[in-house]
């Protein structure tokens, strides 16, 4: 559920489709996150059991700057649902044109919905959105630029023919 106080960034809603018979849909998200995750935080979701990582729990980094909780479920059919949350905690910085005040820390939360239609199609939901530090005294950063979030760019140039730039 988003916080009233959360911006959204990016929001995006798309099918992808299996592209080898030997490779699971749902394989090939989980190796996006690990990838993004990994190339941003230099490695450090690598002592996250990854395995569970694709079922259910709670994760997070040594340094507690990354949380992220999954959830799974089955249908009746034997498709597969999942879910996860990642909160990134970004740490107060200082101002640049007063070194002496300090911006607000942001709170950057992913949120990732993974809904299999059938055994070679996914409904894949993604949303990144970030909040202010409540209370804060001090300057609040500016909106950042739009960008294509490196989860979503992985996908969509394993699923698609399209250069993307």
């Amino acid at each position: 559920m988003i916080d009233l106080a959360a911006r959204v960034h990016y929001k995006v809603h798309f099918d992808i489709v299996k592209r080898f018979h030997d490779v699971s849909l749902f394989d090939e998200v989980i190796h996006s996150i690990y990838d993004w995750l990994h190339w941003k935080y230099k490695g450090k979701v690598t002592s996250w059991n990854w395995q569970q990582f694709r079922r259910y729990g709670d994760f997070r980094t040594e340094d507690f700057i990354v949380y992220a909780k999954t959830t799974s479920i089955s249908d009746e059919k034997g498709l597969y649902n999942w879910a996860c949350k990642i909160e990134e905690y970004e740490p107060s910085q200082p101002y640049e044109e007063d070194q002496t005040i300090l911006k607000a820390p942001r709170i950057w939360t992913t949120e990732i919905g993974f809904q299999q239609a059938d055994n070679d199609r996914a409904i894949i939901s993604y949303v990144v959105y970030y909040t202010d530090k409540a209370g804060f005294i001090g300057i609040i950063e500016k909106s950042p630029a739009p960008t294509l979030p490196g989860f979503v760019r992985n996908l969509l140039l394993a699923h698609c023919k399209m250069k993307l730039q």
